[in-house]
């Protein structure tokens, strides 16, 4: 997965399902891997890349709920 960041990583965090997993770094980058899916000889697929709060670096990261189902409301 290093391949694809490339600055430093400051934070991860793993969804409670275990699919997804969250990046932070130094460019102030997060990004969202989905790794559940992936096959072992394959690098998780980036679902998701944005750069929140100006480009400055993220250092903690975490996911608010323990919902395994979206909730239809």
């Amino acid at each position: 997965m290093s391949a694809f960041c490339y600055q430093p990583i400051t934070d991860g965090a793993l969804s409670p399902d275990g699919s997804v997993l969250t990046t932070a770094s130094e460019d102030g980058s997060v990004k969202f891997w989905q790794i559940s899916e992936a096959p072992s000889d394959d690098s998780p697929s980036c679902l998701h890349s944005f750069q929140p709060h100006d480009g400055a670096p993220v250092s903690c990261l975490l996911f608010c709920d323990n919902h395994l189902v979206q909730d239809k409301e």
